[in-house]
């Protein structure tokens, strides 16, 4: 809401597919658009530290990219200046002084973690207050570079592609799928600890929003609906091609990992396409979407239900279809599977019921279960074993 309470400041798709910066009046309750991107949603907006006014608007693209709605506030003057100093790198500005003089800005990309600023306005003087990660150098990191391709049936794919820091041997290094979960959720340009961690050990990691990912429109949301085993997984395998064609990764090394619904993914994958990737690593993952409708949190959500039906649907047969846990017989390669046993939204029974089946076909597979865990690894201790045993896992089934 603005200062004197007449209108309302709404991020909407109303009459259109992105998201866009509306305007609703109070006042006679006209609504009007004042900015909307034509690629991608609005991801959010800076609001002035006194919370009344919104200055800047900001989009995910690739690279982090903001529009000012205001220049006459200072506090926005100030903004512009920072992203200025800073190009491709998310900015926020957390607080100032009460004369206007002094703001602290947190800063980060994918070579930083995040570092906070503090900004003498009159002097125009930039200071390092502290850093994240004050050990490690921004050098030490490996660039994550967004990338776009056309899928075989002509829809725009975006993700990001991080190249091994540390060279082995091979002039391709292996390569990570990583894939995000949700799946209506979306993979952002920055930095991750564990994309950082793979490349560091020799690792070059793909991300892909395939369709159904949020942030590109309600429409390519929606294309996802129904399609979680079969054209999301054919999304990221394209993906997975299109890094090959344009040297990034070698054909026939690769491994394909995610957490949620990732860990679904990389063993749909790995079932629906049980040549082209060399191993699966599976966190937290959903292996029998029926179950879903019955165990975890999600049916006794208000929304859980109509959620699920909306997303993968009622009908038993194309259920069983895309669950994993009925079609273990046509995996080739080996797998990690890891789970938290106190997991509310994909319960231990998912992976439990999914060992059984491996187990009936004689499947080659390794098991890290935490005992005081929950949907992903939260405690330090925990996140460094299971990343440590994946690397040893990579190391034992790709080539260096």
């Amino acid at each position: 809401m603005n200062a004197a309470g007449t209108h309302l400041y709404v991020l909407d798709n109303f009459g259109q597919d992105k998201t866009g910066f509306f305007k609703l009046s109070l006042i006679d309750g006209s609504y009007k658009e004042i900015f909307s991107d034509s690629k991608v949603d609005i991801t959010g907006v800076q609001i002035s530290t006194d919370g009344h006014k919104v200055y800047a608007l900001k989009v995910d693209d690739g690279f982090p990219v903001y529009y000012l709605v205001d220049k006459k506030l200072k506090e926005a003057r100030v903004f512009k200046a920072l992203i200025s100093a800073f190009p491709q790198q998310e900015v926020h500005i957390t607080s100032q002084s009460d004369d206007g003089k002094y703001f602290i800005a947190f800063v980060a990309s994918d070579i930083d973690a995040g570092s906070f600023y503090l900004f003498n306005s009159e002097a125009n003087k930039l200071q390092l207050l502290f850093r994240y990660q004050p050990m490690a150098k921004s050098s030490d990191y490996a660039y994550v570079d967004p990338f776009e391709f056309k899928a075989s049936d002509g829809m725009t794919l975006s993700g990001f592609f991080t190249e091994a820091k540390v060279k082995t041997d091979s002039k391709i290094p292996p390569l990570v799928v990583l894939v995000h979960g949700g799946p209506h959720s979306r993979d952002y340009w920055g930095y991750s600890s564990q994309v950082q961690f793979l490349s560091l050990n020799g690792y070059s990691v793909l991300q892909v929003n395939y369709r159904g990912s949020t942030g590109y429109g309600r429409q390519f949301m929606e294309a996802g609906y129904k399609k979680w085993g079969t054209r999301i997984q054919q999304d990221i395998l394209e993906a997975y091609h299109w890094a090959v064609a344009n040297g990034k990764a070698k054909n026939g090394n690769a491994c394909i990992m995610g957490g949620s619904f990732g860990a679904y993914s990389a063993l749909q994958s790995v079932i629906k396409y049980p040549d082209s990737y060399q191993c699966a690593v599976a966190n937290a993952g959903i292996y029998d979407l029926s179950m879903m409708y019955e165990e975890g949190d999600i049916p006794k959500l208000a929304w859980g239900k109509t959620y699920l039906k909306q997303t993968i649907g009622t009908k038993k047969e194309v259920l069983i279809d895309m669950s994993p846990i009925h079609h273990v017989d046509k995996i080739k390669v080996p797998l990690f599977l890891a789970h938290g046993e106190q997991d509310r939204r994909a319960p231990i029974e998912q992976v439990e019921k999914l060992r059984e089946a491996l187990d009936e076909f004689e499947k080659d597979y390794t098991w890290f279960t935490v005992v005081n865990e929950s949907h992903g690894f939260f405690v330090p201790e925990n996140q460094k074993k299971y990343m440590n045993q994946v690397i040893k896992f990579l190391g034992d089934n790709l080539s260096k």
